[in-house]
């Protein structure tokens, strides 16, 4: 009986000891299932973490692109509109500058043949005039055609004759002033009063075009090839 009883204990002790052995590990198993899970967690999270940092990075970066691409864009389109209107300013420039050319060339030529006809009017039959500033003889070539009243303050009197006579080219290089006593000297009081009137007239600039200077042009040219060949008759 007594061992019995012994061994019955002996049973009960073990089995609690054995119970407790495995509660034990039962307990750092669940422990460190739950650390295992918790870690697990934590890289879940770290993980998700960086994923949002990194698409946060990402759109930043696209956006910091976009942004530059814009700039860019837009500082190739003022450069392209500035390029544009610089073509378009050159090309109204050139076109304007192409017409004034033009027209200076062709007033220049038209000067050119009536200062010719005015130095071949005034020449005898052997080409030679009389100067008006000292009335010297000399041969037409020789001498300038002055304008007694300025072609440039008074375009509308730069081609009329009575306007226009010879003088020599040192004279009219130092720019021979038509005050009233040196146009009383060259004109006629009837003459002066003229002309006096037509340079107190309105100067309409608008006319003076290249087809206008064309015309004087082709006239004077005529008029001093015939001059050309009544001064070679004459001689």
């Amino acid at each position: 009986m007594f061992f019995f009883v012994w061994s019955w204990k002996k049973l009960v002790f073990t089995y609690i000891i054995l119970m407790n052995k495995f509660w034990i590990k039962y307990k750092e198993e669940k422990k460190l299932a739950k650390e295992l899970k918790k870690r697990q967690e934590n890289v879940r999270k770290i993980k998700e973490r960086q994923k949002i940092a990194l698409e946060k990075k990402i759109a930043k970066e696209k956006k910091k692109v976009q942004r530059k691409i814009k700039i860019l864009s837009n500082k190739e389109r003022t450069k392209g509109e500035k390029k544009a209107r610089l073509l378009i300013w050159k090309k109204q420039t050139k076109k304007t500058k192409n017409i004034s050319d033009s027209i200076t060339k062709n007033k220049n030529k038209a000067y050119k043949y009536f200062q010719l006809y005015i130095r071949l009017l005034h020449a005898d039959k052997d080409g030679y005039v009389t100067l008006a500033c000292s009335n010297k003889r000399i041969f037409y070539t020789k001498c300038d055609a002055w304008h007694i009243y300025s072609k440039q303050r008074f375009p509308n009197i730069a081609f009329i004759e009575k306007n226009c006579r010879p003088i020599s080219k040192w004279t009219n290089k130092m720019q021979w002033s038509s005050t009233g006593e040196r146009r009383t000297n060259v004109l006629t009081e009837k003459e002066d009063k003229e002309l006096e009137r037509f340079s107190q007239e309105n100067i309409d600039r608008t006319v003076y075009t290249k087809q206008y200077y064309k015309d004087i042009t082709e006239k004077y040219k005529k008029l001093c090839g015939d001059l050309k060949k009544t001064i070679a008759k004459q001689k």
